[in-house]
């Protein structure tokens, strides 16, 4: 972990959102996507509805943070597992709670062979053009022997009301697939999306890149960018897509994701990392020379709400999740999930963490092709 990187945990690191006394939400809140909505005529209207009021106070002249999350119940009901929901909550720019919904805005289809029946989960967002795009992953358990993981789309308008768009087409979904996020505009002409198939075991889990031309059409994967680095100490150590990414000068991209690390006692860790993606670099015959650096560990779980998990005494779940960043200012705010349990967040300055990647990052190993005995396994993480 760089020194020469400081990142504030905001509210002294106590949770943003904890577990409700809602049945959705009573177990678990975290893994939640945030956007920042500046002050002007478009913003000011979905600012209003979001809050329900016709007039915006001076408190809200710089804006609003607008954060969806994911919320468990502890009763799983008569289903095969627990369902997982999107809740809403509205902060100011110093995180003064403004409103939490009681509802979630996205919720599990009813129909048991629908593509999120089990499960919404770990959304993010991105606008695009007068529009939101949430990216889910839908999670549905027809039987016990029929899992079925999809990297699926839902838009809207004034982020309330979502239209599911259904399981994104083309290569994405071939396999189980999650932790997918659109990039905020086009690039050389094209959509660009990051997602993390699960195919091989855990420590094959690669971050991978999809293109297409329109959002609803048919997506093509360009294949893997990024891999886990192996550590010798954890039975298995992967990765998978974080945030939205922020642009910075010319064809180069900020993306800030996670790794994780599961040891032989069933205790995981997971971390929070950066990396530069240069386009120009972009080869079809070698899709991993889009990154350009790389920097581990710009977070590692230290407090409270990031190591203990109230809800399982088992095992260590030491999480930093982040679903969600935005630029405020100089600085990054990152919303993430803490111990699978709270919503937290952080900021960092932005220059100054682009200028540890450059000059303390690495360049990217090469990705180690999936072995033959691990095609067919696939783990649920």
């Amino acid at each position: 972990m760089s020194q020469n990187i400081e990142v504030k945990r905001l509210l002294e690191g106590k949770p943003l959102i904890s577990p409700s006394k809602n049945q959705w939400e009573n177990w678990m809140t975290c893994n939640a996507a945030a956007l920042y909505l500046n002050r002007n005529s478009q913003n000011d209207i979905i600012i209003k509805k979001l809050l329900d009021v016709d007039q915006l106070g001076s408190e809200l002249d710089a804006g609003v943070i607008v954060v969806h999350y994911r919320g468990v119940p502890k009763d799983r009901g008569q289903h095969l597992w627990f369902q997982s929901h999107v809740g809403l909550s509205v902060f100011t720019t110093q995180y003064k709670l403004l409103k939490r919904f009681d509802r979630p805005v996205l919720s599990p289809c009813e129909d048991p062979e629908g593509d999120d029946h089990i499960s919404s989960e770990d959304p993010r967002i991105t606008k695009l053009h007068d529009e939101f795009y949430m990216i889910y992953c839908g999670f549905t358990m027809p039987s016990l022997d029929d899992l079925r993981i999809n990297v699926c789309m839902a838009k809207s308008k004034d982020l309330m009301n979502w239209e599911k768009m259904g399981p994104v087409k083309g290569e994405i979904n071939v396999a189980a697939n999650k932790d997918g996020v659109l990039f905020p505009e086009k690039i050389n002409g094209q959509y660009f999306m990051l997602h993390r198939p699960m195919v091989g075991s855990m420590s094959d889990y690669s971050m991978e890149l999809a293109a297409c031309g329109t959002l609803d059409g048919e997506w093509k994967n360009h294949g893997k960018i990024m891999q886990a680095i192996p550590d010798g100490n954890a039975e298995s150590s992967w990765i998978g897509a974080g945030t939205v990414p922020i642009k910075l000068e010319k064809n180069r991209w900020l993306i800030i994701y996670h790794i994780a690390k599961r040891y032989t006692n069933q205790d995981r860790d997971y971390f929070i990392a950066a990396a530069i993606l240069n386009f120009d670099h972009l080869n079809s015959l070698d899709c991993s020379l889009v990154i350009e650096k790389r920097l581990e560990h710009i977070m590692v779980p230290v407090t409270q709400y990031e190591k203990n998990a109230p809800d399982d005494k088992d095992h260590n779940l030491h999480v930093l999740f982040p679903c969600g960043s935005f630029e405020l200012g100089e600085d990054i705010h990152i919303i993430y999930g803490g111990a699978n349990t709270y919503v937290l967040a952080g900021k960092i300055n932005k220059n100054k963490l682009v200028e540890c990647i450059e000059n303390e990052g690495f360049t990217n190993p090469a990705i180690k092709p999936v072995p033959e005995e691990n095609l067919n396994k696939s783990v649920v993480i």
